[in-house]
């Protein structure tokens, strides 16, 4: 028996056929037009205020096997305006501070990733996640909780009384 996989297009339809001898048995099938790039930002993120934030929107995919993504931009403020474009994308958290104005930690921010195929007219794809950012370990966190403060500190750091 010969095992052939056989890839048709049928009707603006595309088909994945596994063909054993002379009988074939359809596998998969969905339509080829109209299908957005699928966005996937990796996120929600949280990490430590002095680490560095590794967006990484390598999990994006396009669900039509005949069309690719061909740009990944990045809205780092989720204000419309796209800041920085790549698979994936670093900065220091005083670099995402800059950008917004000012940071609180704690507080998660949007972001949004959109991911553009190759298809015309082309098709794009969003997904909104959040970046939080958190005090370094062992340094010393002043939070304000209705007027009063609470120090913070590490355990065994005799730093702070």
């Amino acid at each position: 028996m010969a095992f052939q996989d056989l890839i048709l297009l049928h009707n603006r339809r595309f088909t994945r056929a596994v063909a054993v001898g002379s009988a074939m048995i359809v596998a998969f099938s969905a339509p080829t037009y109209g299908q957005a790039p699928v966005a996937d930002s990796g996120g929600p993120y949280s990490i430590e205020y002095g680490s560095l934030l590794s967006l990484d929107g390598s999990g994006s995919f396009h669900p039509n096997p005949f069309h690719t993504i061909v740009s990944y931009d990045w809205d780092l403020g989720n204000d419309g305006i796209f800041d920085v474009s790549g698979v994936s994308y670093a900065m220091t958290a005083v670099e995402y501070d800059a950008l917004l104005g000012s940071i609180d930690l704690f507080t998660p921010y949007d972001l949004m990733l959109r991911v553009r195929d190759d298809n015309a007219p082309t098709l794009s794809g969003t997904e909104l996640t959040t970046v939080t950012f958190i005090p370094e370990p062992g340094t010393v966190a002043l939070l304000a909780f209705g007027g009063c403060l609470m120090v913070c500190r590490r355990r065994g750091d005799r730093s702070v009384n």
